[in-house]
């Protein structure tokens, strides 16, 4: 068998190329949010491939993926005169990435779902989709029978096979047949919608969701993603995002099971003392917003946590959300970039994180006021608080390497 599934990478490659997507149906990804499993660990959403494609073909990117300097510095990752993202689609299905995106017809959303850590730790994670088919139904049955054949003329132990699932045939690729195993290729069609998993369980519960709304969604993950539509005011083009509190919940306890394995090792700070001071139960999730237009491209990086978090995160924030842009820079600079912060922001929070880490800890902290008598200044006062908020950088482009 090969180490990986050739449809579900396939699937993610191509989400993950369509790094922007624009507006059309941004309901369908609020419908689909809403029958997430409750073992949702990622989601990867685009709104609309087609004016998506459209809007590429106008943009710098494009420009730039075509402009002969460009061509040249990449010319190392090109094999036979192909991207790696083109080779892999023209071997699994025929033809390149474009060809294979022109096919679908609205939104699409991929999601990683997993109950362990150890789902993870295979090159294909327990992974489903959903794709608008509308009239490109029979293209995309087409091309999918086509990946099919070329999977099991790569891999002569995958075998063929339909089976009816929640009343809906399905068409599946496999090696084996227990009921658990991943597919190679698992996919049906649900009132329109293109439905792809490599797990039996995934495949049954989309289709049961789709068909009856009979399912069991996560509510975390779902207000998570109201929570970065209400930020974003709307869908993004695509949305990559990942479940902060399942992540977390998972360090802690690889960080507990190892704590516990070195019980004859002296310890003088606790996993659950880091882990406090840290605040990373503070994380509850991170996700990746982008919006392609002629004019310009965007990205947004989102992280979100409780209202007035103390920990790590607490770092991390700035002291506003306006950053006016200074009258001086030049406009033949490379790139510009401003950002407000306070550095006795930063210094209070260290200090705080350090005395919760219990007394050798807070020990630390406490030979500071040595240091700062010896240097003759407060650390605080006279070096962080002389420091404005605000932080400017600029990259001078014309320097010739």
């Amino acid at each position: 068998m090969k180490p990986y599934s050739r449809t579900s990478l396939a699937s993610v490659l191509a989400l993950l190329s369509l790094s922007f997507s624009l507006t059309a149906r941004a309901d369908k990804l609020d419908d689909w949010y809403k029958i997430l499993p409750k073992n949702t660990v990622g989601v990867i959403a685009i709104k609309n491939t087609p004016e998506l494609l459209a809007d590429w073909e106008k943009s710098s990117f494009a420009k730039l993926s075509a402009d002969p300097d460009f061509l040249k510095w990449t010319a190392p990752m090109r094999k036979e005169g192909d991207a790696p993202w083109d080779k892999f689609f023209k071997e699994t299905t025929g033809e390149g990435l474009y060809d294979n995106l022109k096919r679908f017809p609205g939104a699409s959303i991929a999601v990683f779902a997993g109950d362990k850590v150890e789902d993870f730790q295979d090159d294909t994670p327990p992974f489903g989709s959903l794709s608008e088919a509308g009239d490109q139904q029979a293209m995309l049955e087409e091309s999918l029978a086509k990946q099919a054949e070329l999977s099991m003329k790569e891999d002569e132990d995958l075998k063929k096979r339909t089976e009816e699932i929640a009343g809906v045939t399905v068409h599946i690729v496999a090696a084996s047949e227990e009921p658990e195993a991943k597919w190679e290729l698992g996919y049906g069609f649900v009132d329109g919608v293109l439905v792809e998993a490599n797990t039996r369980s995934l495949m049954e519960y989309f289709i049961t969701a789709l068909k009856n709304g009979a399912a069991e969604p996560s509510d975390v993950v779902a207000g998570h993603l109201a929570r970065l539509t209400q930020l974003t005011e709307g869908n993004t083009d695509m949305t990559v995002y990942l479940n902060g509190e399942t992540l977390v919940k998972w360090g802690i306890e690889a960080a507990k099971a190892a704590a516990a394995g070195a019980q004859n090792q002296a310890m003088p700070i606790s996993p659950e003392q880091i882990i406090g001071a840290l605040g990373l139960e503070e994380f509850q999730a991170i996700a990746m917003n982008f919006d392609l237009t002629d004019a310009q491209s965007r990205m947004e990086v989102a992280l979100l946590h409780p209202e007035k978090p103390s920990g790590f995160i607490h770092l991390m924030r700035g002291t506003s959300t306006e950053v006016p842009q200074p009258s001086f820079v030049p406009a033949d600079i490379l790139s510009a970039s401003v950002m407000r912060y306070s550095m006795v922001n930063l210094w209070d929070g260290l200090l705080g994180m350090i005395n919760k880490m219990g007394p050798m800890a807070a020990m630390a902290t406490m030979q500071l006021g040595t240091v700062e008598a010896q240097l003759g200044i407060k650390l605080r006062e006279d070096l962080f608080g002389s420091l404005a908020d605000e932080y400017l950088e600029i990259t001078d482009g014309s320097v010739e390497n």
